[in-house]
């Protein structure tokens, strides 16, 4: 008995380690965005199936935004698709020029400058609020799942834009644990969908 409570008391920091272990490593790359860290950055994410996987999700929410406002179920006409076609042009041009080692963190900057201009920065990131950062980070956690023993999607809401959520999945190689896939997510549209479709079955 006392050996199975040994084990039990030994295993369960390794556990809970192993559980929150990934939800730390996205903490820390969105620190290293923050901070410019480009070798950590660069060792922890996967830029290529990233990349495609933010072309997947922004492309249909670019193209939607050009929709908009059309009948519904109406064909796009000609100058619709074209603005489709600019728009699928510009998330292939923002992601390879941008989701790389040194592209986040200038993107990052541009928001930060933009947000000082409104009033609306963050305070500056020392020790002393890092627990007060994380609990924020954690705050604005949706959902956190292993898919598998070495797979963790993570949804998060944006600090700034809270109808736009960021999906990660996150993979365990080598012992640590990597960014593998990034997705965007347009809560308001997928809302307006909800109540479009309750609308319709009311009718």
């Amino acid at each position: 008995m006392k050996r199975l409570i040994l084990l039990v008391l030994t295993a369960l920091p390794c556990l809970t380690a192993y559980a929150v272990s990934p939800f730390l490593t996205a903490f820390m790359i969105s620190e290293a965005i923050k901070a410019g860290d480009t070798q950590y950055l660069e060792r922890k994410i996967e830029w290529p199936a990233v990349r495609q996987s933010l072309r997947e999700s922004l492309t249909p929410m670019t193209v939607a935004k050009v929709e908009q406002g059309a009948a519904p179920n109406a064909k796009p006409g000609l100058w619709a698709r074209i603005k489709a076609s600019f728009g699928r042009s510009a998330v292939n041009q923002f992601v390879d020029r941008y989701v790389t080692p040194k592209g986040l963190p200038t993107v990052f900057n541009y928001g930060t400058t933009y947000r000082k201009m409104r009033g609306d920065a963050e305070p500056p990131r020392t020790l002393a609020n890092l627990p007060e950062r994380m609990s924020a980070a954690w705050g604005r956690t949706k959902r956190a799942a292993f898919l598998s023993p070495t797979l963790v999607e993570i949804e998060m809401q944006s600090r700034t834009a809270p109808d736009r959520h960021y999906v990660s999945q996150l993979e365990l190689q080598n012992f640590e644990w990597r960014l593998i896939s990034l997705r965007v997510k347009d809560i308001s549209r997928t809302d307006e969908r909800v109540r479009t479709a309750k609308v319709e079955v009311t009718r």
